[in-house]
């Protein structure tokens, strides 16, 4: 056996594990957002658990919670993974830490450093292309505030939209406050998130030039109880921090309406319920399907 057909039977091998037999892939049809999601979820939370044991044996020991309950672990998995997806490691253009390799760019600032991306699909610049619809209000395509709905259909499409040297080609990109917009907005539309916010909600939190995710959530303790935790999630610096919370600092998060235009704003971005209805009825391809699959798929198999 040659070199060449050695390395033609490991690349099929790995190709046929990482899409066959796994519910996040449909045969030959497309699935909406919500479902593609859960479903991909539901194929890899074992491999997070795996990736990060000894962080969910750690909670587990210290604040008592319970290690084997499959609520309990499918809550961790799904905050973890979906971090792990999107996440940069620095405000820095191009940082691209997390499995889809999604980069961070600057917005605003004396570089404008958006209107260099090239809009693959012409050739030209940001700055050269017409706002989409709904979108009115800014000039281009560089200025726009990239929105959950159009930060994760941009995900979806079957080729890269934007190129840069730096970054090469990427299908979707976005700073602080579009990364945790985005990240809520896709817990609200698998139902992480459910509008009545008895058993998990999240607020995006805004100090100075930065945002991050704040997400309450409840776990079962090992002597039977619910215990609240607040986690803090920061997909700009790739951070995640579980806490103890008490009913105090639930009540506090939970009545948080926001301490500027831009904070409030955000938050209304990341939970409005026609925003999230759409984001659930977008369609993911069987192209795209296996694309994200396999990276998924190569980022656990390095890890």
């Amino acid at each position: 056996m040659n070199r060449n057909h050695l390395f033609f039977l490991m690349c099929s091998f790995f190709l046929s594990w990482t899409c066959a037999g796994q519910t996040g892939i449909s045969a030959n049809t497309s699935l909406p957002f919500d479902r593609f999601w859960n479903d991909m979820i539901s194929d890899f939370h074992e491999e997070f658990l795996r990736v990060d044991s000894a962080g969910f044996a750690g909670l587990c020991v210290k604040h008592g919670v319970s290690p084997d309950d499959a609520g309990n672990q499918k809550k961790y998995a799904t905050l973890g993974l979906l971090h792990r997806m999107m996440t940069s490691s620095s405000p820095a253009n191009c940082s691209m830490e997390g499995a889809l390799q999604i980069p961070y760019y600057w917005h605003w600032g004396n570089s404008r450093p958006r209107n260099e991306i090239v809009w693959t699909e012409t050739g030209q610049t940001l700055l050269q292309v017409r706002p989409p619809a709904g979108f009115n209000r800014y000039q281009c395509l560089a200025d726009i505030d990239r929105t959950p709905i159009l930060f994760w259909k941009d995900l979806l499409t079957l080729k890269p939209r934007y190129f840069t040297p730096d970054c090469d080609s990427f299908y979707t990109f976005g700073w602080c406050s579009e990364r945790e917009m985005a990240y809520q907005a896709f817990l609200r539309a698998i139902n992480f998130l459910p509008s009545q916010e008895s058993q998990s909600f999240a607020r995006i939190i805004v100090e100075g030039a930065h945002s991050w995710s704040e997400v309450a959530v409840k776990l079962n303790t090992v002597s039977g109880q619910e215990a609240w935790f607040l986690v803090s999630v920061d997909n700009t610096y790739g951070t995640i921090k579980w806490t103890p919370a008490d009913a105090g600092g639930i009540a506090a998060l939970r009545s948080r309406q926001g301490l500027t235009k831009e904070d409030r704003w955000y938050n209304q971005q990341a939970k409005a319920a026609l925003k999230i209805q759409t984001l659930q009825s977008l369609q993911v391809s069987v192209p795209v399907q296996r694309r994200i699959h396999r990276q998924l798929a190569a980022f656990f198999v390095q890890n």
